[in-house]
């Protein structure tokens, strides 16, 4: 079975991905790490990739819930202009 994933936040550290990851697991909110490109998620497969390149992606029917999580924990000015549902 394959899930569609939408992109929820390019991490600007991999502190900041793994405190992402904590709080979607926490809230039981499936995710999966990867990247903008082919070339980009090798490189994070083979572990080479700068922090930058990589995206938390989640559920597209848990999108809201999982931002509303990270607003709630890390504040609007952590995310300001992060907002993954106005790229729509």
């Amino acid at each position: 079975m394959t899930q569609d994933f939408v992109q929820l936040l390019t991490p600007s550290s991999n502190v900041e991905l793994d405190l992402a990851k904590d709080l979607l697991s926490g809230a039981e909110i499936p995710f999966a790490v990867g990247a903008s490109d082919r070339v980009e998620m090798l490189e994070v497969l083979e572990g080479s990739s700068a922090e930058g390149a990589r995206c938390l992606m989640v559920d597209p029917q848990r999108l809201d819930e999982a931002f509303s999580l990270l607003l709630e924990a890390w504040g609007v000015e952590a995310l300001a202009g992060r907002d993954p549902r106005q790229a729509k």
